[in-house]
């Protein structure tokens, strides 16, 4: 009798193993290797000139390392910004699709921090920036595309079998029970080949599976690198002249809104809306001191990419307007992005800016940016 009920059970837990419901994988394995994005705290920090802050997927975790070169000399750059996802970061081993569905918006939430240094007045001042943005529209998202994921949820449903799981097949292909195989060498020797044969199978058809899945994931990020997506975000940038953070003052808020939609199979056109609230600092030459005042700027850019998710081109233009002398300045940048290896991305780019361009006096200027980023 008691072996009867081993023998339910073990059957009951197998059934179980294989009516697995598709939701129940897990979000880490739905991972594409799309560009890693401007991020909030980078672009307040004021490395680049360009004010458009890409949508991109949502990644638990990405670094951006810009300008760690110094002619031919490798140098520790002199700014760095890293964003997180908070909650899809401490649950990324466990969370799974059903909880990722319920609270998208949870997990779409985002933190970046930066810092920099930057010589004013021949004083070294540190810029600490904090940011945070969220998702509004992820056509491009693995993880909420019904029609892929049901492709992925018939792959990763694989059978976890153990030996019991394997005895017991063997057990019903004979039509024997436990006593007769306890008490049968023959049948344990017989049951070590079909072992064999069976893990050696399960191996093949594992492989066959991931490379599978390679493939599909492969085919989504050529098909749906440029979909469309918006992001809303905001950052905040403290100065410091002595690293203390006490001594923290407020320079600047920042907002930004982007979208971005498909232009054909190869290319992607972002529009960003950028608007900044800055705390300047001025000498009062009649009283000796220094007095704080206020202005704010607005930016319009547009960005056009085209090629594939691992090379591609772009080239920018923006309008700016500073309440500082009610100046007027624009841009125009292009660069190249390229995917070198899986989750490090290369992004150089070269830019023309012009500050107050109407008056006499404008300022022109070329400028680079070369980033290594990490997701």
């Amino acid at each position: 009798m008691k072996i009867k009920l081993v023998i339910i059970l073990l059957i009951v837990l197998q059934s179980v193993c294989k009516s697995q419901e598709p939701d129940s994988v897990l979000v880490k394995n739905y991972k594409i290797d799309f560009a890693v994005p401007e991020q909030p705290a980078f672009n307040i920090l004021g490395t680049n000139p360009s004010d458009i802050l890409r949508p991109s997927d949502v990644k638990s975790l990405s670094v951006i390392l810009p300008q760690f070169y110094n002619g031919s000399d490798i140098i520790i750059p002199q700014a760095i910004s890293m964003e997180v996802a908070p909650f899809l970061l401490i649950k990324n081993n466990t969370i799974k699709l059903n909880e990722f569905d319920k609270k998208p918006w949870l997990y779409n939430f985002r933190i970046s921090i930066g810092t920099s240094k930057e010589d004013i007045n021949e004083v070294k001042y540190s810029k600490i920036a904090l940011g945070g943005r969220i998702t509004l529209i992820n056509e491009g998202d693995l993880k909420s595309d019904k029609k892929y994921r049901k492709e992925l949820q018939k792959l990763m449903q694989l059978e976890v079998k153990t030996e019991n799981d394997y005895k017991v097949e063997f057990l019903k292909s004979k039509g024997i029970t436990m006593t007769d195989f306890i008490s049968n060498e023959e049948y344990k020797n017989e049951f070590e080949n079909y072992l064999i044969k069976k893990q050696s199978e399960s191996t093949i058809k594992n492989i066959s599976r991931r490379d599978t899945l390679n493939k599909i994931k492969e085919n989504y990020k050529k098909e749906n690198w440029n979909k469309r997506k918006l992001d809303i975000a905001y950052a905040y940038l403290g100065v410091s002249p002595d690293s203390i953070i006490k001594n923290i003052k407020s320079k600047k808020h920042s907002t930004w809104l982007t979208f971005g939609y498909p232009l054909t199979k190869k290319g992607q056109h972002l529009i960003g809306l950028n608007y900044t609230y800055v705390y300047a600092d001025s000498l009062n030459k009649m009283t000796d001191q220094i007095d704080r005042f206020k202005y704010s700027t607005l930016s319009l850019g547009t960005r056009f990419y085209y090629g594939s998710n691992d090379f591609k081109g772009f080239i920018e233009g923006q309008y700016k307007f500073s309440g500082l002398n009610d100046s007027h300045n624009w841009l125009l940048n292009t660069g190249t992005e390229i995917n070198i290896k899986e989750g490090i991305w290369l992004v150089f780019n070269i830019g023309y800016y012009v500050n107050d361009i109407n008056k006499n006096n404008s300022k022109k200027s070329f400028y680079s940016g070369f980033s290594l980023r990490f997701s």
